[in-house]
């Protein structure tokens, strides 16, 4: 990965939430989506996608209540454990599967409020 675009992505893999803070996450989804219609790897597409879920989920939770801490960690593994074996794949097909399995853990985790506590919200 060149694109300089990318550079938080980047970040976002390496380091989590303590370098890139979520605030950010719209604009990692747009660097996505920019890097995958530059190259045609559709790898990018889904980051940029997921993303974009999770920045609208992040910002609309954050401006109330916010989000459990056991929550957002739980979000901050996934990405640790997921992205950088998704951006660091050579071969494009496994890449983009590697990319839809990480949007769709991504998205079992962006519950509304009513879930948190029974579910995702709660310390283990």
């Amino acid at each position: 990965m060149t694109d300089a675009n990318l550079v938080l992505l980047t970040q976002l893999a390496t380091a989590g939430f303590s370098v890139v803070s979520a605030n950010r996450l719209g604009e990692i989804s747009d660097s996505c989506n920019h890097h995958c219609r530059e190259t045609g790897d559709g790898r990018y597409c889904i980051l940029g996608q997921t993303f974009e879920q999770l920045h609208e989920w992040w910002s609309e939770h954050d401006k109330y209540n916010g989000i459990p801490i056991a929550l957002a960690r739980q979000i901050e593994r996934l990405i640790l454990d997921k992205l950088g074996p998704i951006v660091g794949e050579s071969d494009l097909a496994t890449a983009a599967d590697l990319a839809a399995t990480f949007e769709g853990g991504i998205v079992h985790l962006l519950l509304p409020e009513n879930f948190w506590s029974s579910s995702n919200g709660s310390e283990s």
